[in-house]
């Protein structure tokens, strides 16, 4: 269920009330841009880890050594754990602009939300 046009013009009243009232919030919602790490070389190492790992376990088959097989299954999992893991977010060094970033953010979502809407 949308938002009528005056629930959408209170929630913009009390979000600039908000943002020129409180200092510390305004600095905290304004926080520098975050952009995630190389997510595709994680993925790339991870599925080269892996590959060792199951490289390791076929071997270990091979040559009939447990202690072997072990250690491939675990080298695998943790090539399987590093492609799969979620990127982390490094702070942009550039300077951002508090009140743009505000209105993308706030536009990126309400073109978010007319999409779902249209659909």
């Amino acid at each position: 269920m949308g938002l009528s046009e005056y629930d959408k013009k209170v929630l913009e009243q009390l979000e600039r009330d908000l943002l020129g009232a409180d200092d510390a919030f305004s600095r905290k919602m304004s926080s520098p841009k975050v952009r995630p790490v190389n997510s595709a070389a994680k993925l790339i190492s991870g599925a080269l880890v892996a590959l060792v790992g199951l490289s390791l376990l076929v071997f270990a088959a091979i040559v009939h050594l447990v202690v072997f097989g072990v250690v491939g299954f675990l080298v695998a999992l943790t090539g399987l754990l590093i492609a799969s893991a979620s990127p982390s977010a490094v702070a942009d060094s550039g300077k951002a602009k508090p009140a743009k970033a505000a209105n993308n953010a706030a536009g990126y979502f309400e073109n978010r939300w007319n999409q779902r809407r249209d659909q």
